[in-house]
């Protein structure tokens, strides 16, 4: 784990240290190429200073949705697109890509985060669709804390 490299106490954290400075330093050799190594800590671990969970929450917030596909559709993809063949039509309904040569490629999505990007539903949304639950809940609320209504 890389708490270990943070701040080694043994020769299995200083090695972890070691490759990560290493691989930092790339940097200093890349030339002119636009390139930037870095390296990821407590990368899924959330409410780490280092997590990217945030930043895929953040990005499925504006519609972007990663997805994950096998590295020879991947290659398949990126050789149609080299090829100009770069239209490949997304199905969120199907879950399904379809590639220029008429090949559909199956995706997993959540179910739920499925449903919000169909209905076009995000946190406010959401929130609205318990209207009347959150209603009922404030007219409770006003008879049984009546001292709350008067701050």
């Amino acid at each position: 784990s890389t708490d270990k490299a943070a701040a080694p106490i043994n020769l299995y954290g200083a090695t972890k240290l070691c490759s990560d400075k290493l691989f930092i330093a790339a940097n200093n050799i890349k030339g002119a190429r636009d390139l930037r190594f870095s390296v990821v800590r407590y990368g899924n671990v959330m409410g780490s200073r280092g997590s990217v969970i945030p930043f895929f929450l953040e990005k499925a917030k504006t519609g972007v949705l990663p997805i994950a596909l096998p590295q020879q559709v991947i290659d398949k993809m990126m050789d149609d697109a080299r090829g100009g063949n770069h239209f490949f039509t997304i199905s969120l309904e199907d879950m399904t890509i379809t590639l220029p040569d008429g090949e559909k490629i199956e995706f997993d999505l959540d179910s739920s985060r499925r449903h919000n990007l169909l209905e076009g539903l995000d946190d406010i949304g959401l929130t609205l669709q318990a209207e009347s639950s959150i209603s009922e809940f404030e007219a409770k609320r006003k008879l049984t804390t009546p001292w709350l209504e008067k701050a």
